[in-house]
């Protein structure tokens, strides 16, 4: 069980026609949910907190806010992803638009080398998502 001394968000919510869901989401990402009609069975499970991809690095939304990212089928939330605004697209987009004078002149061999390679990183961390 979490340490819950610090400081806490409560929110109440309704769920698969049950209402009564309690979630008390502390300081350092841990969602704590309760369900006081199963016994007041607490689970608890760290959230992630994901990150725009720009030019080659992961990079915090220039607002720094973050929104919620819930299970529809039990209502816990298991990560933050960022509230990106005009400042990260334009960002974003003029990280492709250098990209794509070099990736424009390969040849179609090399796009595909470079899209398998890609497909093997993913698939060799294919666990953590």
């Amino acid at each position: 069980m979490p340490n819950l001394s610090g400081a806490c968000e409560f929110e109440s919510f309704g769920h698969g026609g049950c209402p009564g869901f309690v979630r008390l989401r502390p300081a350092g990402g841990v969602s704590v949910r309760r369900h006081p009609r199963k016994g007041g069975t607490v689970a608890a499970t760290a959230t992630r907190t994901l990150r725009n991809f720009v030019n080659g690095e992961y990079v915090e939304p220039a607002s720094g806010r973050y929104s919620d990212v819930v299970n529809p089928a039990t209502g816990e939330v298991y990560a933050q992803a960022p509230i990106s605004d005009e400042q990260d697209v334009d960002r974003a987009y003029a990280a492709a638009s250098r990209a794509f004078e070099e990736w424009r002149d390969s040849t179609p061999a090399e796009r595909q080398l470079a899209l398998l390679r890609f497909a093997d990183a993913v698939e060799s961390r294919a666990e953590e998502f």
